[in-house]
This record gives structure tokens, C-alpha cells and sequence, in this order.
């Protein structure tokens, strides 16, 4: 069983993501999968911008505006109702953000990097 903040879910009937030795990081993948409608890219997008699935301030890069905050990287300049929202909420909503962000076609660095970077992903039925 899958437990999340909004209910219980059969593990039979959602497949799990490991990305992690860590349970609770592997939790959010998973719960990521799931939201998204079992989208890979969608997972390996979020593990390509942020390999370690923490909710936190990313490394500035040289040259960027903003901060950027939590798993897939919400930037405080481009997106600054978004970025108060998961920059306050919880790694559920934190996903949910991302999802529409991703939905809407937003363009993340870690688009182009998701196949290479994700060796870490096990996809389980």
C-alpha cells in the first residue's frame, strides 16, 4: 500500500518508482508517477532536475534570476506565485506544481538531460 497525505492507494494497482535507498524519496517518485497519470518522462524529468528529490533552494547558477526551489526547481522571478506555494506546502503539493508547470509546457533544464541522467529510476510493475 501507497499512503499519501489524500488516501491509500494499492501498491497492485500503482506501480512503485525507486530512486533512492531512501523510502521516503522513493515515496515521492512514486507518488509522482501516479499523479502524473504513470508518465516516465514526467519522473525522469523531475529526477534530472533534482537527482537528490529535496525540497530546498537549488544551487544559483552563474548568471540566473531567482531562486529556485524544491524538486523540480519552482524559479522565484519566472513563476513567483508558484514558487510561495511550494515553497511553503509539502512534497505533495510540491509535485502537483511541477505537474502543471510540466503540463503547460514550461521548458526545464532537465528535459534535455532526463534519459542521461536517470540510471537512478527503477520503473516496477
Amino acid at each position: 500500500m501507497l499512503k499519501f497525505s489524500k488516501g491509500t492507494v494499492k501498491t497492485a494497482t500503482v506501480p512503485k518508482v525507486s530512486v533512492s535507498k531512501d523510502e521516503e524519496k522513493n515515496k515521492i517518485a512514486s507518488y509522482a508517477y501516479a499523479y502524473s497519470g504513470f508518465d516516465k518522462d514526467f519522473v525522469l524529468l523531475l529526477n534530472s532536475e533534482n537527482q537528490k528529490w529535496e525540497l530546498k533552494d537549488h544551487p544559483k547558477a552563474k548568471g540566473s534570476i531567482g531562486v529556485d526551489f524544491g524538486i523540480c526547481g519552482v524559479n522565484s522571478h519566472y513563476h513567483p506565485e508558484l514558487y510561495t506555494k511550494v515553497e511553503k506546502g509539502d512534497w505533495e503539493e510540491n509535485v502537483k506544481v511541477c505537474h502543471e508547470l510540466y503540463k503547460k509546457g514550461t521548458k526545464f533544464y532537465g528535459w534535455d538531460h532526463r534519459i542521461a541522467r536517470g540510471g537512478n529510476v527503477i520503473f516496477t510493475n
